[in-house]
């Protein structure tokens, strides 16, 4: 059931929208998406990098966050950076759900609280 979606933000949110997987992009090289805002897996799905997908928030939003306690979801071979999120956990990806991460890079992710100071446990 899996399939190729392209290598940006709209084919992200698409695969996941789509739910299942495994699905890859068509990043031909390392290739950096920049998401626009906070992108919420709502349905189980594997979403495959191989190692080429750079998922950047900007420091101006969390990257993914599953939203609900039964959503299943596998992220491999990808890097997950610069996300922020202010009075919460979580920088990089927030879950109530299961989250399986396989082969990837979480750096450079932030998580602060209400006073503004960067949180021990929350940037990844």
């Amino acid at each position: 059931m899996g399939g190729t979606f392209p290598c940006s933000e709209e084919g992200i949110r698409s695969a996941i929208a789509a739910g299942g997987g495994p699905y890859t992009f068509d990043c031909v090289v390392s290739t950096e998406v920049k998401t626009s805002s906070e992108i919420v897996i709502k349905k189980d799905v594997i979403l495959d990098g191989e190692g080429k997908l750079i998922i950047v928030g900007g420091g101006h939003h969390r990257l993914f966050r599953l939203a609900d306690s039964w959503v299943r979801a596998t992220l491999s071979g990808m890097w997950l950076r610069n996300g922020y999120v202010y009075d919460g956990n979580g920088g990089a990806i927030a879950t109530s759900g299961t989250l399986t991460i396989h082969r990837c890079e979480i750096a450079g992710n932030t998580a602060r609280d209400t006073a503004g100071h960067i949180r021990g446990h929350g940037g990844g």
